[in-house]
């Protein structure tokens, strides 16, 4: 019997090795385990509407095979093939986008978990491509029916103009981490805690994308920038007929988006914690808009859950994980050592143009000795060492930070301290994050409301949030005297947990010293 030959891969289908070259600073720590090629998602039917003949059917085929719409299809670890349209690739080949390949996702989180190496660019990169097929997805659905059609494309030019806000949404999923800074949320909460408590990197990300349009000349008019800049922040603009297209990238009601699917999935594989699985193409396939907003079909409820409980263990297990805190506090401190470069800084992080220059690798050169000397014991792995951690009790959430700074003042007076409190949550604090999810009814299609938590499962957890308190020394000395010191320290902190939480509260603590 003969054997059939292996089918040949088209041209559309072949990465873009141009745009996805590696930086000989960021190389893998491992070789990229590359999916199956998968095929673009399916072009909805042509006999639509004109609308769907011209956008969203072409939208994934390049003029090569007879489409009408140019891009590339990159190669990507977690999504297979990833889409660029062509208003994507104005941005993607620019120095400003380009620097996101020197911002890890994960900070110093690769100095525990080794594999998680992955950066800002290629988290862009696929929050835009899940941007993208969501957007088509609720348009395909929504142009099939006519009553919540009606009224939208009566003007004309609605239309076309609703064709080009499809894609534009990739276009935000693709910048909207273009402002973040060297060791992201590190380097932000050090900017607001030193220079402007109302600096953020989603106001950035749209000063740098405005930027970038301006410098290059780039295909952009005024409203589709502003288009741009409130879908980024989640916000849909007072007037618009599609609300809905503001919720897809960052959804600033219930916190369901695909920048959560994205990183959710990539940092689960890059860590090597993805045994859990929060089923977001589903989530992509079964939304729907109802009465102009995104909803999903009451049975995927569970489903909601599971994708907010999957954030909850990435938090639990890597993000928070016990030793990346220890050297994210080190990091803390070598960024406290910048405070004599206060004013230089001020003026680059309201600077666009000076920004860009800021990465994971510029901010640690020229830094003071102070901090010099962390960087090198981060490098030598002799970091700060836990004496004790516990779990706040339920009662004790209002205690705020003021009490555990009085008890470092009195440790320090034995060894120099930092504690670290985390919050734990569900994306919404103490409250259920489902409770803001609109959902409908499969048979009718109308909105049934939030759906009740017994009607969903009865083992759902009853709390939301958790906070956990850990005390590190900074000192590294291990000599008998200094253990002697880190327990003093250590009976200052359980002391008072146990005098305020009373001995019942004893098993949640877990000593180190």
């Amino acid at each position: 019997m003969m054997e059939q030959a292996a089918p040949q891969v088209p041209d559309e289908y072949e990465s873009d090795t141009e745009n996805l070259r590696t930086g000989d600073t960021l190389a893998s720590a491992h070789p990229p385990q590359v999916s199956p090629v998968k095929p673009p998602q399916p072009p909805i039917a042509r006999n639509l509407s004109d609308l769907l003949d011209s956008t969203i059917d072409g939208s994934h085929l390049d003029d090569r095979t007879g489409g009408v719409s140019k891009g590339r299809f990159i190669a990507d670890v977690v999504h297979g093939l990833v889409f660029m349209s062509e208003k994507c690739l104005l941005v993607v080949d620019t120095p400003e986008f380009q620097r996101l390949r020197n911002i890890r996702q994960l900070g110093v989180t690769h100095l525990v978990f080794p594999s998680a190496v992955h950066t800002r660019f290629e988290h862009s990169l696929g929050v835009s491509h899940l941007a993208g097929i969501m957007a088509e997805s609720l348009a395909g659905k929504l142009l099939r029916n006519e009553e919540e059609c009606e009224g939208l494309f009566a003007q004309e030019g609605d239309r076309q103009k609703f064709t080009e806000h499809l894609e534009l949404v990739r276009v935000a999923g693709l910048c909207h981490d273009l402002g973040h800074g060297p060791f992201g949320h590190s380097f932000e909460n050090w900017v607001r805690k030193n220079i402007d408590p109302h600096w953020s990197h989603e106001d950035m990300s749209c000063t740098l994308f405005r930027y970038i349009v301006k410098k290059y000349s780039l295909n952009f008019n005024e409203e589709e920038i502003q288009f741009v800049e409130h879908a980024i922040r989640g916000i849909a603009p007072q007037g618009t007929k599609f609300p809905w297209l503001f919720s897809i990238v960052a959804n600033s009601e219930n916190g369901v988006d695909v920048d959560k699917f994205d990183y959710i999935a990539r940092d689960a594989y890059h860590t090597g914690v993805s045994s859990f699985n929060c089923r977001f193409e589903r989530l992509i396939q079964t939304a729907r808009v109802v009465d102009r907003k995104i909803c999903w079909p009451d049975k995927e409820a569970y489903s909601i859950y599971e994708l907010f409980h999957a954030r909850y263990s990435l938090h639990k297990m890597v993000y928070s994980h016990r030793v990346r805190k220890s050297i994210e506090c080190m990091l803390d401190d070598i960024l406290v050592s910048l405070n004599e470069r206060k004013q230089e800084l001020a003026a680059i992080v309201h600077d666009p143009a000076n920004f860009v220059k800021l990465d994971d690798y510029s901010i640690l050169r020229d830094l003071p000795q102070q901090g010099r000397d962390i960087l090198n014991a981060i490098q030598c792995r002799t970091l700060y060492k836990t004496i004790v951690e516990y779990l706040e009790p339920p009662d004790a959430e209002n205690l705020g930070d003021g009490v555990y700074g009085e008890l470092s003042e009195q440790a320090a007076a034995i060894l120099p301290v930092v504690v670290s409190t985390v919050a734990l949550d569900y994306a919404k604090h103490d409250s259920d994050p489902v409770a803001n999810v609109l959902f409908f009814d499969s048979r009718t299609g109308r909105i049934t409301g939030q759906k009740s938590r017994r009607s969903i499962s009865l083992l759902l957890p009853e709390r939301f949030q958790e906070r956990i308190v850990r005390l590190y020394v900074r000192k590294l000395s291990t000599d008998y005297s200094d253990m002697e010191k880190r327990r003093a320290v250590k009976k200052i902190f359980v002391d008072w947990y146990l005098e305020t939480h009373h001995k019942e509260a004893s098993d949640s603590v877990r000593y180190f010293c």
